[in-house]
């Protein structure tokens, strides 16, 4: 798909838009009313989320093609038979905004199962600050206000899923798993994949409408797919 920003390189990181100074906090509220679902043993569970617009940070303008191309490649077997399902959450503009409680109600629910794979592709705005990482949703106004990667991790570390990957392409991904006390370390349970685009201080870069990092894996997976 392509757009005005082919050809320009963005970045994935926490990036305010130049609108001028933002007042008030908008702070976590969490959704109500909303259950887990407990759908018993399933072969595979698969969410993609990919946020390309942004209340008060910089729009991006890859991010929904990735997680679409992730969907297309997980969805079908390199002969075109159908491989697993995979729910997509994308945020195109203000009216489709994927806020954090939203945001983390799926994860939650994609983990809960009991599944023999459990897999999260996410591309969009990174943040980082001293407490850690955090995965950006479209109401961000400031760091903190996004899922962090610590918060993400522990929903992980619960999953009865036999296998739980967890794919990010955005800025400061590196922090995925790392621990606040042992720097450089990280603790994972077995069964659990880790796939980031960058180092823990290290930004995510689009080019031509694609994920640089997302363009190179689903390159990867198409000639898997097709031995």
């Amino acid at each position: 798909m392509s757009n005005k920003n082919d050809g320009v390189i963005s970045k994935r990181g926490y990036q305010p838009k130049n609108t001028g100074k933002i007042d008030g906090n908008f702070g976590y509220q969490p959704a109500k009313g909303n259950k887990v679902k407990n759908e018993g043993y399933q072969p595979s569970s698969n969410l993609c989320i990919g946020i390309d617009s942004y209340e008060s940070l910089n729009d991006l303008h890859g991010c929904v093609n990735d997680a679409n191309e992730v969907k297309i490649v997980l969805e079908r077997n390199g002969d075109g038979t159908k491989n697993f399902d995979v729910k997509l959450l994308t945020a195109t503009s203000e009216s489709s905004y994927i806020n954090r409680s939203s945001m983390k109600d799926a994860i939650v629910e994609l983990f809960h199962g009991d599944n023999e794979i459990s897999l999260l592709y996410f591309a969009g705005h990174g943040a980082i600050d001293e407490y850690g990482g955090y995965l950006c949703s479209s109401e961000c106004k400031r760091e903190d206000d996004g899922l962090s990667l610590d918060e993400l991790m522990s929903i992980v570390s619960k999953s009865r899923s036999k296998n739980k990957v967890i794919i990010l392409d955005s800025c400061f991904s590196g922090n995925i798993g790392e621990m606040s006390e042992m720097k450089n370390y990280s603790i994972l349970k077995e069964g659990t994949t880790l796939l980031a685009a960058c180092g823990n201080d290290e930004y995510s870069s689009e080019k031509n409408g694609h994920g640089v990092f997302t363009s190179l894996m689903v390159e990867a997976l198409y000639g898997g797919a097709m031995n």
